[in-house]
């Protein structure tokens, strides 16, 4: 992971050029009590198999709550409004 770009394992492998929104667990807690996540919006570069790059186009940090699976779901996906304002 760079600030430019991330490489990683897919569960399928990702057609290069393709809008992503990658979730990453981050190692420290908020205020050491709150779980927290980068999440990265950026472009498939290329891939091989599972493994692939990506740019990182945007990215943010996200807080929620430990005891919910679901916590990381957005309906209103940021994915879909970013990849739609670059006209894709």
């Amino acid at each position: 992971m760079g600030s430019r770009g991330v490489a990683f394992f897919a569960d399928n492998e990702l057609r290069p050029g393709a809008a992503l929104e990658l979730s990453i667990s981050w190692p420290a807690l908020l205020d050491q009590t709150c779980p927290i996540r980068l999440v990265v919006f950026g472009r498939v570069l290329r891939g091989a198999g599972r493994a692939a790059v990506c740019t990182v186009n945007k990215h943010e940090f996200r807080t929620a709550r430990a005891s919910r699976a679901d916590a990381w779901v957005h309906p209103n996906s940021m994915l879909d409004r970013w990849a739609g304002a670059l006209g894709t």
